[in-house]
């Protein structure tokens, strides 16, 4: 399964990546497992190798940024959440990983699954790939609003 991702849509995806391998590589007991897993995703949205290595080597040179509001966070969790079904493979690691980053955020673990749910869901619901982020994304905002 393959998708096409456009140029915001990477934009996102990249940024919430580098948030999240931040997050994790400034924890002090972080699991081995987490790391690799969060290596896998930098591989996935072709990253450099090198880059990524540095960033394990020395992770002070890139830093966490607290999302802005709770709206923005949930956008975190939602493009890490899509990142994990852009292979078509959902792995259980992928899974713990991206739960474990949206309850340091303040989600319940639930809402990894709900996401997940929903973009599996949203071509059976008649959802283009082209549409499916921006109709999630409404999702989002009728979550918070709630």
């Amino acid at each position: 399964m393959e998708f096409i991702l456009g140029k915001e849509e990477y934009r996102s995806i990249k940024e919430s990546f580098y948030n999240i391998f931040a997050a994790f590589l400034g924890m002090e007991n972080v699991k081995e497992d987490f790391i690799d897993c969060i290596f896998k995703w930098g591989v996935q949205l072709d990253i450099d190798k090198k880059e990524l290595y540095s960033f394990i080597g020395k992770p002070e040179t890139v830093k966490f940024i607290e999302p802005a509001d709770e709206k923005e966070a949930l956008e975190h969790v939602y493009d890490l959440v899509y990142m994990i079904y852009l292979d078509g493979e959902v792995e259980d690691i992928e899974l713990e990983v991206t739960t474990e980053y949206a309850k340091m955020l303040g989600f319940k673990p639930h809402i990894v699954n709900d996401l997940l749910k929903a973009i599996v869901t949203a071509p059976y619901d008649g959802l283009e790939d082209s549409k499916r982020r921006g109709e999630l994304k409404q999702i989002i905002d009728d979550v918070l609003s709630q």
